[in-house]
């Protein structure tokens, strides 16, 4: 009899799991109004416009094959890339030329034109006494103007000033990053003194990355960790490149509490700080609880993983509690201004 019993049980459990799940579905397009994806996507989410561009074009599930839908997506992601190169991360500069030389729907002339942008752009930032923006300027050529890169476009970028020498061009660039740093650390202290905490981030990640002295080096990387640890999501951003921390020690240690004394206070990009220095094992681990909890403080790209992430294993198990759970979650996300989650949950409520 018990067996009887538990065999009814988790088949009433099933047939309520698939009703809940059709009525979610069934509603989706009637708060589709109040979700951002009405507005397609926005220029400033220009990463997400381009990664959609690429789901669109090919069809990748659950997102139709839509040719005029991602050509849409890519206008925008490269107009997000423009005005990012311009006054955004450097970064960015180096994406919007790779953007074009990579793919093969791009005449010659529209990858000359993309990259002397590039190239006028950074030039444009070094000048202004960015750092990041003359190192980036030097990696562009070293990336860009490789022997295995086509002779036009080596061309369209090599100026006539820049030594040929590779010892000369590398003292050449050196000396021009060296003076464009302490310009620029000279120029952010000044502000960080003044009280702009965004100042003080960025010198501090400057002095991180530039200084040959370890005990400064370290003195700036806890900087940046407490500044998130105290609630500022720009330093948290910030701390995915702090590698040169020991993956074990004090250092690492210390940085790892003030992580997660944030989370706990309920602060999300301290939570995705904090998953983002596990080693890769701890990470798998513990991923979900972390993610659940930053999501739970309203962080989107939080909610958005979890809800990827039940959307792929639904992929294989085919299990309506786990669709209803992605779902779930990606209706926070999207709710929360997280823009792929709200394109998801497009499709969903039309399959």
């Amino acid at each position: 009899m018990p067996r009887l019993f538990s065999y009814w049980g988790c088949a009433v459990k099933s047939v309520l799991t698939f009703l809940s799940l059709a009525l979610f579905l069934l509603l989706l397009p009637m708060a589709s109004a109040e979700n951002a994806y009405s507005e397609d996507c926005r220029v400033e989410d220009y990463d997400s416009c381009g990664s959609l561009s690429l789901y669109y074009a090919q069809g990748t599930p659950p997102f139709p094959k839509d040719e005029a839908r991602a050509n849409k997506l890519e206008a925008i992601y490269l107009k997000g890339l423009r005005a990012a190169c311009e006054q955004g991360p450097i970064g960015n500069c180096t994406q919007y030329f790779a953007h074009f030389r990579i793919w093969q729907k791009y005449s010659e002339a529209e990858k000359i034109e993309a990259a002397v942008k590039a190239k006028t752009m950074l030039e444009k930032r070094c000048a202004g006494n960015e750092p990041k923006a003359c190192s980036k300027r030097a990696i562009l050529w070293l990336e860009y103007l490789g022997s295995d890169y086509p002779q036009y476009l080596r061309k369209a970028l090599s100026p006539e000033d820049i030594p040929t020498d590779p010892d000369a061009d590398a003292a050449y660039w050196d000396e021009q990053t060296n003076r464009a740093v302490a310009a620029s650390l000279k120029s952010l202290k000044a502000t960080c003194d003044a009280g702009n905490d965004l100042s003080c981030i960025d010198y501090h990640e400057t002095r991180a990355f530039y200084s040959d002295d370890t005990d400064e080096e370290a003195a700036s990387q806890k900087a940046i960790v407490t500044y998130c640890a105290n609630g500022n999501a720009h330093a948290c951003s910030r701390i995915s490149w702090l590698s040169r921390f020991p993956s074990k020690g004090a250092a690492y240690e210390e940085m790892m509490d003030h992580l997660s004394n944030g989370c706990n206070a309920g602060f999300g990009p301290s939570c995705m700080a904090y998953l983002g220095q596990l080693s890769l094992g701890e990470r798998e681990e513990r991923r979900t609880p972390i993610l659940e909890k930053a999501c739970a403080h309203d962080h989107a790209e939080a909610c958005d993983d979890i809800a990827t992430a039940a959307y792929r294993a639904y992929g294989k198990s085919q299990d309506a509690e786990t669709l209803l759970r992605a779902t779930e979650y990606f209706t926070k996300a999207c709710d929360l201004g997280e823009i792929m989650s709200c394109h998801y949950l497009e499709h969903l409520s039309k399959s």
